[in-house]
This record gives C-alpha cells, structure tokens and sequence, in this order.
C-alpha cells in the first residue's frame, strides 16, 4: 500500500488514540489531524509507555556472530532496566471503521502510471489462531 493511500486510510479511521497507535504517520496524521480533532499526542503517547512499556509484553530476537553467551551478556546489559509491570498484551476490540466509513469508493489520481484496486476488509483480531493463518486466507479468496 503506498503512502498516499495509507493517509486516506489514517484520514478515515475513526480516530481513537489506540487505532492511531497501529499506523505509521507524518506531521499531518501523528500532529495536525489528532489535534484537530482534540487529541494531544506527547500527553497520548506518554500515557500508553507509562502503561505498556513492559519487559513482559516484548520480544527481541539478536543474531550475531558472538557467542550464545556474549550475547547473552550484551542483551542483559542493554535491556535488563526495562521495568516488567506484569501487564496484558493490549487489545482493542472496537472497530477502526464505523458505518460512516465503510462502503466507500475512493478514487484516487495516481502520480504515475498505476492501476490498482485496494479492498479494506475489517475482521476481528485473530491472533489466538495464527496457526491456521486465517489472514492469509483472507488476502487469497
């Protein structure tokens, strides 16, 4: 999905501060559009890290040429302060799009030769059954 696309993306969600959270941004959709419509972003973000920024809840894969027990020792180094709150892995189970979102046709004038159709299909967090890749299911039919 180019860029251009994902701003129309960020522009039709309905912006909560958790939805904004999952998109990659610029100036305008991180900075202009949350404060428009009265979301400060420092006060947001300080809130969410304050909350979730826990050991407990990440993952960190290395690979290097040292050995397993250099890495070791450099990874504890490095990231043995990161506090571990015991917290649950957050979850957001209202929609990003509402009625008023969905069952739209955009059209967009494309900056080069481009041909394209982009269908957004909202389904419910699947992760609990990422073995069967139902995602993957979903982008194919």
């Amino acid at each position: 999905m180019t860029g251009r696309i994902q701003k129309i993306d960020i522009v039709l969600i309905q912006l909560s501060f958790e939805h904004l959270l999952k998109l990659l941004g610029n100036r305008e959709t991180l900075w202009t559009l949350p404060r428009q419509r009265g979301v400060n972003m420092s006060v947001e973000l300080d809130k969410f890290f304050q909350k979730y920024y826990s050991a407990n809840i990440m993952r960190l894969a290395v690979l290097g040429p040292q050995s397993l027990d250099e890495m070791q020792q450099t990874v504890e180094k490095i990231f043995s302060e990161i506090p571990d709150k015991d917290v649950e892995m957050p979850m957001w189970n209202d929609p990003p799009y509402g009625p008023e979102e969905l069952q739209r046709w955009i059209k967009i004038v494309p900056q080069s030769d481009l041909r394209a159709l982009y269908f957004t299909v909202p389904v419910p967090y699947s992760h609990p059954a990422y073995k069967t890749s139902v995602s993957l299911s979903l982008r194919y039919c």
